[in-house]
């Protein structure tokens, strides 16, 4: 008596697990359903309410109408062209972070390392707000990437200062005097006029995204020419010897000349 007393409350509670997993099912699908079974009614028909027949159907229609009002083909570009940006950027900056955090031992790693596991833990959501507002003050709401100047301003001038430290005094001149003084005009001249008339046919804002490339040009060859001073004296540190000083009264053979040299 036991055992099929326990059989059957097994079975019992199997056929409610069903029922519910079924009712469940049924309240998940019927909304989709819904919406396919509308989607390819005719006009007229979608009055008739959402759980009748449609008498006539006009599947590709629907779908050809929607697609043109809604502009799909223009969201479907751009969202292809920030899954591209966005994967191969992902891609190439966590794995140098990766191998970074990895394979060297360097001061404030463990700070950086907390930091950004942090930074991943917080919801997208809790972002999301304050980001909007953040782009919509700096008028770049309609922008295909939503990215501001000052994001490569700030950094790419203090970079610029603090390659000042490490880098000969004849390249910091260069770089500062010829270079970011002379590409601030030629770009004034040259260049904005073509971005002026850009943001214009694109109906942009002309102070907000026209001007800020004479400081992005003029910031260029800041860095550039200092990078440049950066690696020739680490080069020269490398290939630099010991000159071989003789003295009066030695003697030396031909081949030890040129070796010395």
């Amino acid at each position: 008596m036991k055992t099929s007393s326990k059989k059957r409350n097994a079975l019992t509670l199997k056929i409610l697990t069903y029922a519910v997993l079924i009712v469940v099912l049924i309240y998940t699908i019927v909304p989709f359903a819904t919406v396919i079974l509308t989607s390819a009614r005719s006009a007229k028909d979608a009055v008739r309410g959402p759980f009748t027949w449609p008498e006539e159907w006009s599947v590709i229609e629907n779908y050809i109408e929607a697609w043109k009002i809604g502009n799909f083909s223009k969201y479907l570009l751009n969202s292809f062209y920030m899954m591209v940006l966005t994967v191969f950027g992902t891609l190439i900056v966590a794995t140098l972070a990766g191998y970074s955090f990895a394979k060297f031992r360097y001061p404030g790693r463990n700070v950086m390392y907390y930091i950004l596991l942090i930074g991943m833990m917080i919801p997208f959501q809790t972002i999301m707000l304050p980001l909007y507002f953040t782009l919509k003050s700096m008028g770049m709401l309609n922008s295909l990437t939503g990215i501001s100047l000052f994001w490569f301003l700030i950094p790419g001038y203090t970079t610029a200062l603090i390659l000042t430290f490490f880098v000969p005094d004849i390249y910091t001149a260069i770089a500062f005097d010829s270079g970011g003084v002379a590409s601030g005009p030629m770009t004034a001249t040259f260049m904005l006029q073509f971005f002026m008339g850009a943001s214009i046919a694109l109906g942009g804002n002309v102070l907000q995204d026209a001007f800020g490339v004479v400081a992005l040009v003029a910031m260029m060859p800041l860095v550039s020419i200092q990078l440049v001073g950066l690696f020739y004296e680490r080069k020269q540190k490398r290939t630099k010897e010991t000159t071989v000083v003789y003295g009066d009264y030695d003697i030396v053979e031909l081949w030890e000349g040129e070796h010395a040299k």
